[in-house]
């Protein structure tokens, strides 16, 4: 036989398992070359001490800074969006709950929460109710059970600790008739604790639900999702009521009576909630929002971004004054100079 060919790369994607971090190759093939794990950029994610601030690293990153440092994780540090945290001890503290050192590691939230528009306007009429149910919310996540039954309250206020329970990812059930009706919380694997609190957001111009779809679709259009042919009988709630797995994740922007913007977090969950309108078969057409396709509408929201610049006004100059050129001086004919000029012309001549 001849000599035996090596089998060279197929320069398609290597895919096999990285040992040291169990990530996925993304190098091209390499055959016969272990995979390099100081090329990894899966994103890693790590978090401050308190769980309230998070960002992803590149995982090659986050090794580099294991291999530097092995005894201690690399970790961020608290920023002031930590405090509350902090706050809602202190209100456990204050109606009788017991504070717990170490919290379980799905209470704490990675990312803002977007407060629901119908949650924020309920909010906003019982603020004295929202901080009860803070506090109540507090015990059940540093606790050592997994559910609590909230005393007996009227329609509203179950109403409110429903809707505040899907922002803190904690099933509710309606328990009992009237007038001992209650609300029936269970903690879940994913329940944690959301940032800012409702008591904080409700006192933020800021952390308003329309203008932070707006300043949010402003920055990441590509976060947008848009809802068309609505009807007059369309209400908030049923939307909410079909993207419910996504609160705290998203609110909702209305661009007319028929036309509706669901802002989410980032391009992915929206990826996610329009996968999930599909599986539901929502009614109404769900679409990715576009600054182009919606032209029209983009620049109805953020008119001061699309103003074209007056023209400057011209002001009049008088023209400036045109000076004659100097004449050059003439040289007068004398008696003199007619002879050297003849004599001039006499020598080209012989």
């Amino acid at each position: 036989g001849g000599p035996s060919r090596r089998p060279r790369p197929c320069g398609q994607v290597c895919g096999a398992v990285i040992p040291l971090c169990q990530h996925r190759c993304q190098q091209p093939c390499h055959m016969g070359t272990p995979c390099p794990d100081q090329l990894c950029r899966q994103g890693v994610l790590i978090s401050c001490d308190c769980g309230q601030r998070s960002r992803e690293v590149p995982c090659c990153e986050y090794r580099e800074a294991e291999r530097s440092n092995p005894l201690h994780r690399p970790r961020l540090d608290c920023g002031p969006e930590c405090k509350g945290c902090q706050r809602l001890r202190g209100l456990a503290e204050a109606f009788g709950f017991s504070d717990r050192a170490a919290q379980p590691a799905g209470t704490r939230a990675l990312e803002p929460t977007l407060w629901s528009t119908p949650v924020y306007r309920m909010a906003k009429a019982h603020p004295k109710d929202v901080e009860v149910l803070e506090a109540q919310f507090a015990q059940l996540l540093m606790g050592p059970k997994h559910n609590l039954m909230l005393p007996a309250m009227s329609r509203e206020r179950r109403e409110l600790a429903r809707e505040m329970a899907a922002h803190y990812l904690v099933e509710a059930d309606y328990l009992d008739r009237e007038p001992n009706r209650t609300v029936y919380l269970t903690r879940t694997a994913a329940s944690r604790m959301p940032s800012p609190l409702l008591s904080e957001a409700v006192r933020d111009p800021a952390m308003e639900p329309t203008e932070q779809a707006r300043s949010r679709l402003h920055r990441y259009p590509g976060a947008g999702m848009v809802l068309e042919q609505l009807t007059e009988s369309v209400t908030e709630n049923q939307i909410y009521a079909y993207l419910k797995p996504y609160a705290g994740r998203f609110t909702l922007l209305w661009l007319d009576n028929a036309t509706c913007v669901a802002v989410f977090s980032n391009a992915q969950i929206r990826e996610d909630a329009m996968l999930s309108l599909k599986g539901l078969h929502c009614p109404w057409p769900a679409k990715p929002f576009s600054a182009t396709l919606h032209r029209r509408a983009y620049e109805s929201l953020y008119p001061e971004a699309h103003q074209k610049p007056e023209p400057k006004a011209k002001v009049w100059r008088p023209p400036a004054p045109v000076t004659a050129a100097p004449e050059e001086p003439t040289q007068k004919l004398t008696a003199s100079n007619q002879f050297s000029a003849l004599r001039s012309l006499r020598k080209k001549d012989g």
